[in-house]
């Protein structure tokens, strides 16, 4: 478990520190604004620190968006990032995962307090501990007990990780499963968890009969046209993708699938299609599935999650989240984070303003942080 936990640092909120690597002063910032001046101001204080190639940010705020870009796509490229460079999103999926889930249960007219277990194989034992069985609240929360990642994922996630995500298929998952233990009473307790949602990816599946990617794009990416969003990396742009590098600067190989864990964060994107998304999460009431995403914008536990810059509560797919260094100010939040990206979103809902912030190198820094919080001071002035 130790080599388990090792090797998916990966997906993890913050990774160690190492030495950063500063992305040149290339930018397309038009420095025309009070806001592109701040953003290139907070942008040269934080760039030694920020440990990546390059970067992509979108700000919706008085009903504009803005992009920038700094850096490369790849080292020695000369290519500034823009919108509509593609990134891997990672655990950002998780909130699209939510919401297909949560109409999924709408049109069955149930709840999340569903269980489970009529989703899985009927040979599967029923997932339970002292009584409390599964249901979708506990998965789309973390606090089902279920571990961070599957517990028999194999050698080939210690020798080639890609291959490792393509040999991981539902019979996989359905035997970590079936020898799962849950850490603790369902509930109780918050432990954050690819298991999860990558069996809520895999229920998805067996309902509609169909490939994840399929089922998002028809509940939500078609529904919020979004049509630069996918599961399936030869459907992107692949003239316009961004390498994506390890902490220490080694180029990675780009996650195309994970198998029966893509719900847990598969999806590709670019900065102008994820801050669509959080633009749709802002005017929920012009949406077709408003009430889906409505429902998982709620706080449903009180389990707080902190760290030296922030606190977050769940809500479903989505974190309420409180930034230690801004008074007063809540955002919907989720990360995510693959072999060679992370992905930051947050939704300012009283000030109408969302941040997107695509980095196309793995590993968190604490200037990262400072500079995140500076781009959510802009956005929430």
């Amino acid at each position: 478990m130790k080599k388990i936990a090792v090797a998916f640092l990966l997906f993890t909120l913050f990774a160690c520190e190492k030495d950063s690597v500063a992305p040149n002063e290339l930018s397309d910032n038009p420095l025309l604004s009070a806001q592109d001046v701040a953003v290139h101001t907070t942008f040269l204080a934080h760039k030694s620190g920020l440990n990546t190639v390059g970067i992509s940010i979108g700000i919706f705020k008085n009903g504009q968006a803005s992009f920038y870009g700094y850096g490369e796509t790849a080292k020695g490229s000369g290519i500034v990032p823009n919108q509509n460079t593609y990134y891997e999103i990672g655990s950002i999926s998780k909130v699209y995962t939510a919401i297909a889930i949560v109409k999924m249960l709408e049109d069955e007219g149930k709840s999340i307090d569903t269980p489970i277990k009529a989703y899985l194989p009927a040979n599967l034992p029923t997932l339970n501990r002292d009584g409390i069985e599964l249901t979708f609240k506990h998965l789309l929360t973390h606090t089902s007990g279920l571990p961070y990642m599957p517990n028999n994922l194999g050698l080939s996630f210690y020798t080639n990780i890609t291959k490792g995500w393509r040999e991981y298929d539902e019979n996989k998952l359905f035997s970590s499963l079936k020898n799962a233990r849950l850490a603790f009473v369902p509930f109780t307790d918050f432990t954050y968890s690819n298991t999860a949602y990558g069996t809520l990816g895999v229920i998805l599946q067996r309902k509609y009969g169909k490939d994840y990617g399929e089922i998002i794009k028809d509940l939500i990416l078609e529904p919020l046209d979004l049509q630069a969003t996918s599961a399936y990396f030869e459907e992107t742009d692949l003239s316009n993708w961004a390498k994506g590098y390890t902490n220490t600067g080694k180029e990675s190989d780009y996650w195309k699938t994970l198998n029966a864990l893509d719900g847990a964060g598969v999806l590709k994107a670019n900065a102008s299609e994820v801050l669509k998304f959080a633009q749709a999460n802002i005017d929920i009431q012009t949406s077709p599935i408003s009430n889906s995403m409505a429902l998982c914008q709620n706080i449903y536990t009180n389990f707080v999650r902190e760290t030296a810059y922030e606190r977050t509560v769940n809500c479903l797919g989505w974190f309420s989240y409180e930034n230690k260094g801004i008074s007063n100010e809540t955002f919907l939040y989720h990360n995510g984070g693959t072999g060679g990206f992370n992905s930051e979103l947050f939704i300012n809902k009283d000030k109408n303003s969302a941040l997107v912030i695509l980095f196309n190198t793995d590993g968190d820094t604490g200037d990262r942080q400072l500079f995140i919080r500076e781009l959510l001071q802009i956005i929430s002035e």
